[in-house]
Parts: C-alpha cells; sequence; structure tokens
C-alpha cells in the first residue's frame, strides 16, 4: 500500500487476525538523510562558487585565470546574492532565507551551516517549509537554477564566452 501515508510504502506480509496484538507503526523524519542531501547541496555551491572567486582574483601578482572576466563576475554576484536575499512569493513567517536554516554565507568561503541544531529543528519540525523552499517552482533550487540557465550550455554565455576567446588564439 503506497497511497496511505505520503512518501511511506506498507508491505503486508500475513492475513491480520482479529485475535493478532495491534501493530503500531510509527513514521519518522529521516533528518540526518534531509541533512546530508543539504550539505551535498552546500558542498556543490561552494565547489562553483570558489572556483569562480579563486579563479577571478588578483594575489602576489599573479592574476587568476578569470580575472576581469564579466561572467564570473556576474555569476559570483547572482550565486552570493541568492545566497543571501529571501525569495520572493514567500511570507516572512515561513523558511524563506537560507538563515532560517542555519545556513549562512560569507564572501571568503561560501555557504556554510552555521546553527546545526537550528537545521536539524526545523527538518523536524518544518518539513514540509524545508522542502517548499528547496523544492517548490519559486524556490531556492528553481530560483537559482533560471537565473544561471543562461550561462550554461551550448549557447550560454560561458560556451560563447570559449569560442569566442578559442577563435581569437
Amino acid at each position: 500500500v503506497s497511497d496511505l501515508v505520503n512518501g511511506v510504502t506498507l508491505n503486508f506480509k500475513s492475513v491480520f487476525n482479529s485475535t493478532d496484538p495491534d501493530v503500531v507503526i510509527t513514521v519518522n523524519t529521516d533528518v540526518s538523510s534531509i541533512k546530508s542531501k543539504i550539505e551535498e547541496f552546500i558542498n556543490s555551491f561552494n565547489t562553483l562558487y570558489g572556483y569562480l572567486r579563486n579563479n577571478s582574483t588578483s594575489t602576489s601578482g599573479k592574476r587568476g585565470i578569470l580575472f576581469g572576466d564579466t561572467t564570473t563576475s556576474s555569476l559570483t554576484n547572482i550565486l552570493s546574492t541568492s545566497a543571501y536575499q529571501p525569495l520572493s512569493g514567500f511570507s516572512s513567517d515561513v523558511i524563506n532565507s537560507l538563515s532560517k536554516l542555519g545556513i549562512t554565507f560569507d564572501v571568503n568561503n561560501g555557504l556554510s551551516i552555521s546553527d546545526s541544531s537550528q537545521l536539524e529543528s526545523m527538518i523536524q519540525s518544518r518539513i514540509d517549509e524545508v522542502e517548499l523552499f528547496f523544492n517548490d517552482t519559486n524556490g531556492f533550487a528553481e530560483n537559482l537554477l533560471s537565473k544561471i540557465s543562461p550561462y550554461t550550455g551550448a549557447n550560454g554565455y560561458i560556451q560563447s564566452a570559449i569560442t569566442r576567446i578559442n577563435s581569437n588564439l
């Protein structure tokens, strides 16, 4: 039976008799699994952010390979702005920002879980809001994807820049 409890499948192994003791089923939110998925997202975000940031700066007289590149600057700005701003269309009394999940952004390092207990508490007590925040059509993931998608793909700004650079070599 998969339509009795959302996200739960029950497999019955035998016929229940009226003399059998009651069966109690407890369904809990798998906080550690959800937190692990959020940590994976943070690591992916930081990999991209760190690459862009590290390769677009100048230190000790050495310029990064992306130094002065406007596409890189725009992408870095999109990532940092997305990390700070509350989502539009989400009221302030629901989870509408990473900070409400205990996730903060630092310009040098990117995203981090600054308050693990707050994140775990939100996952445990407000799982529907956590899911909406990340997965809704107006949620964080879709919002970020819509902002960076013009840069990606075969016809994106990045590919256009690569083509332009290669033709100038």
